[in-house]
């Protein structure tokens, strides 16, 4: 809802920065995370880490009352119920038989299969319901679903630093814990300050798919440079992809949600932007996944080869983010054979 609520703020002219202002938020709390999360940890212990939360929680809570936006459009007509379960069951299978997967072929599989039976019959529920929860004739447009699956992509590729990099500085690295947070919080600052850029490049109107596309080539060149680091990389070696890394995601998020909320209609803003939201939690999702099996089945196949422990951790963490940065990079050039998704 947060997308839809931020544009309903504002008149049509001004989404793009209202989009860069909401999306530079995200930079702001993952940036600061890192940092105050190093230096709780150190001091007070895990267990801050979540007691932390709580009267920020409880303090959003307390200002839901001033929240009044302004909606120009209202959807009428009755709320899908059977469609939001029947979506909601689909979503939470799949993405719990990735998991279960891992442990049990066959119950993940299971699982899957009544992820996509249930998201079959969403599919059909959509097409006859005359107040469908997602407009399906958008996905009729192929540059749509491309735009879709290459959010999935750069969020599991971006995804890498925050799953693999808080290792690397604990096993390859002697800095303390608020120091490591600091380094970590380099991707997130980079992200808190591309985003209200995006959002101002886009108020004059260039092609924001162009923006989107320069972000994720960004994300794929610095993944490929966090590949290089070796043992105990200076600060500044790490800073620089992280900041790179975070500057590309936040040129990429608020580029996606501009394109995905100009397609739909004003009262139909909190579906566009649960899709962008979706797609790319499917990424971090897929990357979780995906990246620790990499990972491990490289450092397994590294330790087989007769390297010692940390070299084989050093081995398989270059290797996973040398074939990330370089995949999307591959991704991309297949998405150029249709130039007009970018450039038209």
């Amino acid at each position: 809802c947060g997308p839809a609520l931020a544009t309903g703020l504002f008149p049509e002219i001004r989404r793009g920065r209202a989009l860069g202002a909401y999306t530079m938020m995200f930079g702001i709390g993952a940036a600061a995370g890192p940092s105050l999360g190093g230096i709780m940890v150190q001091t007070w212990g895990w267990e801050s880490v979540f007691w932390f939360r709580l009267p920020i929680t409880l303090a959003a809570l307390a200002a839901l009352p001033w929240l009044r936006p302004a909606q120009r459009a209202k959807r009428s007509g009755s709320f899908d119920l059977l469609g939001a379960l029947l979506l909601a069951l689909g979503m939470a299978a799949l993405l719990l038989a990735i998991n279960q997967l891992q442990a049990d072929l066959v119950r993940g599989s299971i699982i899957a299969i009544l992820g996509i039976l249930a998201l079959t019959a969403f599919v059909l529920r959509e097409i006859r319901s005359p107040e469908p929860i997602i407009p399906l004739a958008v996905f009729r447009r192929l540059d749509f679903i491309m735009l879709n699956i290459v959010n999935s992509l750069v969020n599991l590729v971006g995804f890498a630093s925050l799953l693999l990099v808080p290792y690397y500085l604990v096993r390859a690295t002697d800095y303390s814990l608020a120091l490591s947070g600091a380094i970590l919080a380099a991707g997130p600052l980079g992200l808190a300050v591309s985003a209200p850029l995006g959002g101002w490049l886009l108020s004059g109107r260039p092609r924001a798919s162009r923006l989107a596309l320069l972000g994720a080539v960004m994300v794929a060149v610095s993944t490929i440079i966090m590949g290089t680091w070796d043992t105990g990389a200076g600060i500044w070696l790490m800073s620089a992809p992280l900041l790179g890394q975070g500057i590309g995601l936040g040129l990429f998020q608020v580029c996606i949600l501009d394109v995905v909320t100009g397609r739909l209609d004003v009262q139909d803003r909190g579906v566009a932007g649960s899709l962008a939201m979706v797609t790319r939690t499917i990424g971090v999702v897929l990357g979780a996944t995906s990246l620790s099996l990499g990972f491990a089945s490289l450092r397994h196949a590294a330790a087989a080869s007769g390297l010692e422990v940390e070299a084989a951790f050093l081995s398989a963490f270059q290797s996973t983010f040398f074939y990330a940065g370089v995949g999307l990079l591959v991704c991309l050039g297949v998405t150029l054979l249709r130039p007009r998704l970018w450039f038209s």
